[in-house]
């Protein structure tokens, strides 16, 4: 229960968030040409507006992304309107970051940190995606039905059609960004794994070659201090008194 939990908060409440934003547009449309949902709609309505909506929700939030109007991912590099609102929110200044030390914590976060915070974590990663997805969509809302008089001069099925192209196309080229985007994150993750691995080599490597030599090192103490037990007894062979004696004896026993 707690993952299915977990999977919903991840997920399904920022794809939610389309259908919400998407929604929103799909409404203001309808009530300038007065075609708002009535009792007599099928159900079977209802989930194609929630598919469309959807996909006018996601349509909205990357292509201001392409424009460089709004950002989906957190910048190391925070540009001045992040600053001026995090000084507003925090009262602290906003740092840039360098963008390996950005990517290590970002790996760091799941394996190193506090459940605690992957928690503060994903839901500040969920705030985000309302901002950027429900502001843009409820201002294009608001545009809409401030236009009404100027778009009841076209007919619905018109503005209907020119509407669906233009979404249809903006879909069909963001498909294409994310078959690009695909395959540049794989090829980056995979650069980066490899570059781990040969850093753990050669760690690896050091580590044996200094615990060897340190092996060696000993080695060379140990045989000297055995000829030089040697030489004192072949030395102090031919000494009879009994302290060369004991001597004799306890460096043989030594």
């Amino acid at each position: 229960m707690e993952a299915l939990v977990r999977a919903f908060e991840k997920f399904l409440m920022r794809d939610l968030v389309f259908i919400v934003g998407g929604a929103a547009i799909i409404m203001s449309f309808l009530f300038v040409y007065n075609h708002l949902p009535t009792k007599e709609w099928p159900t079977a309505y209802y989930f194609l507006c929630a598919g469309i909506a959807y996909g006018i929700g996601y349509a909205v939030q990357d292509l201001l992304v392409l424009l460089r109007i709004s950002r989906s991912k957190a910048g190391h590099r925070p540009n001045w309107l992040g600053k001026f609102l995090f000084w507003l929110s925090d009262r602290e200044k906003a740092e840039n970051i360098e963008k390996h030390n950005y990517d290590d914590a970002k790996r760091d976060l799941y394996k190193k940190s506090l459940q605690r915070v992957r928690d503060d974590h994903e839901r500040t990663e969920s705030l985000k995606q309302v901002g950027m997805t429900l502001g843009p969509c409820f201002f294009l809302a608001g545009v809409i039905i401030w236009s009404r008089s100027w778009l009841i001069q076209f007919e619905f099925e018109q503005v209907l059609a020119i509407s669906a192209i233009g979404f249809g196309v903006a879909l069909w080229l963001l498909g294409w960004l994310k078959v690009t985007q695909q395959g540049q994150y794989m090829l980056s993750r995979q650069s980066h794994k490899t570059h781990s691995h040969k850093n753990n080599r050669s760690v690896s490597f050091r580590q044996k070659f200094v615990k060897k030599l340190s092996d060696v090192w000993e080695w060379i103490l140990q045989r000297n201090l055995s000829l030089f037990k040697k030489a004192m007894a072949e030395a102090l062979k031919g000494v009879k008194p009994a302290i060369w004696r004991t001597l004799l004896l306890r460096l043989q026993n030594s």
